[in-house]
């Protein structure tokens, strides 16, 4: 049997077609999240069960409701939705302290059991001359206290929302696809 281009073309096209369904199927039935915020790497995250949160753990955060988290939803640094888990777009951080772990926050920036973390040092105002809320922190953590940041320099992070607890943890997310 001879395949014209006719038929090579038509054969393409259906194994595509299979390929695009099975993968449809395969994302149904996984939690997968779009990162759009340049405070860390953009693309999508698989999600996973908020079990065992440790350092290094990337976790999709919704703020618990204070003073705080209404003045930055009120600033724009936290956008509103209609979900139903989180009443704003839940944050992607990264946890770089846990239970037991020293905390310290200061202008200079963030120390972590005594260890400096390159880029922490906290912005003072916003793009528009806004003051912002940088959490003056000198504490050990407690079980489920976790300290978080972003990887780039003006994420909005623990630095200026302070200490975050195991329930504020939506899941724990893993990159998938990153650019």
């Amino acid at each position: 049997m001879q395949l014209t281009r006719k038929k090579v073309k038509s054969i393409s096209i259906i194994l595509f077609s299979a390929f695009l369904i099975v993968l449809l199927v395969g994302i149904k039935n996984m939690m997968y999240s779009l990162n759009t915020s340049s405070s860390m790497p953009i693309g999508y995250y698989k999600l996973l069960a908020a079990e065992n949160i440790h350092k290094d753990d990337l976790v999709i955060v919704c703020l618990k409701d204070s003073q705080l988290k209404k003045d930055a939803i009120e600033k724009g640094y936290l956008e509103v939705v209609n979900h139903e888990r989180c009443n704003i777009v839940p944050l992607l951080k990264k946890v770089v302290a846990e239970a037991q772990d020293h905390i310290l926050v200061t202008a200079e920036g963030v120390f972590i059991n005594g260890n400096f973390v390159e880029n922490s040092r906290p912005i003072h105002t916003d793009s528009q001359g806004r003051i912002l809320p940088i959490a003056s922190l000198d504490k050990i953590l407690s079980k489920d206290e976790y300290f978080v940041l972003g990887e780039h320099q003006k994420s909005f992070d623990g630095r200026y929302f302070g200490i975050i607890t195991k329930d504020e943890i939506i899941n724990k997310a893993e990159p998938s696809f990153t650019f």
